[in-house]
């Protein structure tokens, strides 16, 4: 797992995707579940007119969520130093 976006690419394994996947898709939300064994992440789109969509369901081990876990966070400290804090709505730290 890429642990940042400065690496080099070669540092990182090659990936194939099809044309759909190399798009990307927008998520405005996501939910994170987890059992004993493994993480849930679910990447949603709140359409403010209908229901959430659910775009992708990714599942992960413990320690790759760990990795994860570190790699947004090195990455959102990154982001702050060259762009300034991003400020949340009160209601956006709620489930802290």
């Amino acid at each position: 797992m890429a642990e940042s976006s400065n690496q080099k690419p070669s540092q990182q394994p090659h990936a194939q995707a099809s044309e759909d996947a190399l798009k990307g898709r927008y998520a405005n939300a996501v939910q994170v579940f987890h059992g004993n064994e493994e993480f849930i992440l679910e990447f949603l789109f709140m359409d403010p007119h209908r229901a959430a969509h659910l775009l992708d369901r990714i599942i992960l081990s413990p320690r790759h969520m760990k990795r994860l876990y570190a790699a947004i966070g090195e990455n959102l400290k990154k982001y702050e130093d060259h762009h300034g804090e991003i400020k949340l709505h009160k209601h956006e730290n709620e489930n802290k």
